[in-house]
């Protein structure tokens, strides 16, 4: 409360009394924050979801590529993975240094931090780091206007997010596209009927995976036409 006198211009008895724990200030602070999230959050709110689901999977699938030193290598432009280093731009006047001794940091890829990382205050805390997450959206990654001619722009969004998200529910899908959940199941049968993924239930659950031809098709790659080419035709008698 102290760092947030200094930098915020609030009244002090505002932040004295919730510091106190107040209950009247503390139900004010809880509704001009509902408030403020309802009119300013709340609509953009899927598109800040799908940004920062593609960015942790896109880490996640850096870890298991090539552990830390994969991840800590791709991270933003701001940061760079300097063995045993990881030197990061902090904001102007703020130096610091953060010596883990061995209790693991935290990263948040965040989508409103807009420059640098910033870590907690408090040095005593767990480390943790909050970075800008890149704002490229799934609606623009889905492979452009040839694949949702080829695929239907729905199953390309689909496509795209279960590479992004490996492992993803269909409920997931579902509810980053903005579709209902027999839709995502329909999309998701007919992207399997064609290869482009598998799915794997567990429990209650479905897991969908991209294949190879799936992951090709969305980059591109060459290796798509030769690996389709490589599919077991049905027998015809």
């Amino acid at each position: 409360m102290d760092i947030l006198r200094r930098s915020s211009g609030l009244p002090s008895a505002n932040l004295d009394e919730l510091a106190r724990g107040d209950p009247g200030a503390m139900r004010r602070f809880v509704g001009v924050v509902t408030d403020y999230c309802r009119a300013v959050l709340t609509p953009h709110w899927p598109e800040v979801d799908r940004a920062l689901a593609t960015e942790r999977a896109v880490m996640h699938r850096h870890l298991l590529r090539g552990g830390a030193e994969q991840l800590l290598g791709h991270l933003t432009p701001t940061m760079r993975w300097r063995p045993p280093v990881l030197e990061v731009d902090y904001p102007a006047g703020a130096g610091r240094e953060i010596h883990l001794r061995g209790r693991g940091l935290t990263l948040i890829p965040s989508y409103f931090c807009r420059a640098n990382p910033v870590a907690l205050v408090d040095p005593a805390l767990p480390p943790v780091l909050a970075y800008p997450s890149p704002r490229q959206t799934v609606q623009n990654t889905t492979g452009g206007d040839a694949l949702a001619a080829l695929l239907g722009r729905k199953r390309a969004e689909l496509l795209t997010l279960v590479d992004r998200m490996p492992g993803c529910t269909t409920s997931e899908l579902a509810a980053r596209t903005g579709i209902s959940m027999s839709t995502a199941s329909e999309h998701a049968h007919v992207l399997r009927r064609a290869g482009l993924i598998v799915s794997i239930r567990r429990a209650n659950l479905m897991l969908h995976h991209t294949t190879r031809l799936g992951a090709d098709l969305l980059a591109g790659a060459p290796g798509a036409k030769a690996a389709h080419s490589r599919r077991r035709e049905p027998d015809v008698r």
